[in-house]
C-alpha cells in the first residue's frame, strides 16, 4: 500500500523504531535495494522521499512493486518528510529511507533536525552537469556542496552497492575538510 501524502496523521501510527538506514540511489528501489538491503537491515518499511515521486502516480505503482510483498513503501514530498521529522513522529517499523540526492538529504536535516549519522550511497548515475567520483556515483557541483555540508554536520557518507562492497568514504574521494 502506497500511503496518500495527505495522510500524515494516518501515517503518525506507522511511523518507534530507529531509522535503519537513509540512502542514496537515484533509481530508488530496484534489485540491490528489494533483494540484498531489505533482508541485510530486515527492512519494514521504505519511505522514499522526492518530489517528482510523489507527483506521479505510476512511478508510485513502479516503487510499490518493485518492493518485496512484505514491505510496506511510503512516499513523501520533502516538505512533508521535514515536517514528520520535525514533529518528532516516532517510527515504528524497521525503516530505510531513500532519497535521490543529497539537496534532499540537507533540506531534511537543516529544516526537520536530525535524521541520521551515517548515509549510504548506493548509485547517482551520470548527466551532464555530473562528474565520476567512484564507478556508480557522479555528482554535481551543487550536490558536492551538499555532501560537504553534510559531513561539516558530522555525517559519515559512504559508498556502498552491496553489504559485502568494501565502505569508500565520500571524503577520501572529495578531500574534505572537516
Amino acid at each position: 500500500m502506497i500511503y496518500s501524502v495527505q495522510k500524515v496523521q494516518i501515517y503518525r501510527r506507522v511511523i518507534n523504531m530507529p531509522i535503519k538506514m537513509v540512502r542514496i540511489d537515484d533509481r530508488l528501489i530496484h534489485g540491490q535495494v528489494a533483494a540484498v538491503w531489505t533482508k541485510q537491515c530486515s527492512i519494514e518499511q521504505i519511505i522514499i522521499v522526492n518530489d517528482e515521486v510523489a507527483e506521479d502516480r505510476l512511478q508510485q505503482s513502479v516503487q510499490q512493486m518493485a518492493a518485496p510483498a512484505n514491505v510496506k513503501v511510503a512516499i513523501f514530498h520533502v516538505q512533508e518528510f521535514v515536517r514528520i521529522i520535525k514533529n518528532k513522529v516516532p517510527i515504528k517499523r524497521q525503516t530505510m529511507v531513500l532519497f535521490t540526492n543529497p539537496i534532499d538529504i540537507l533540506t531534511v536535516i537543516n529544516e526537520g533536525g536530525g535524521l541520521t549519522d551515517k548515509i549510504v550511497i548506493g548509485g547517482m548515475r551520470s548527466k551532464a552537469e555530473r562528474r565520476m567520483i567512484d564507478k556508480s556515483v557522479f555528482v554535481s557541483d551543487r550536490e558536492d556542496q551538499a555532501f560537504k555540508e553534510l559531513i561539516h554536520k558530522g555525517i559519515e557518507i559512504v559508498i556502498l552497492a552491496v553489504p559485502t562492497d568494501p565502505e569508500v568514504k565520500y571524503e577520501k574521494l572529495e578531500k574534505v575538510e572537516k
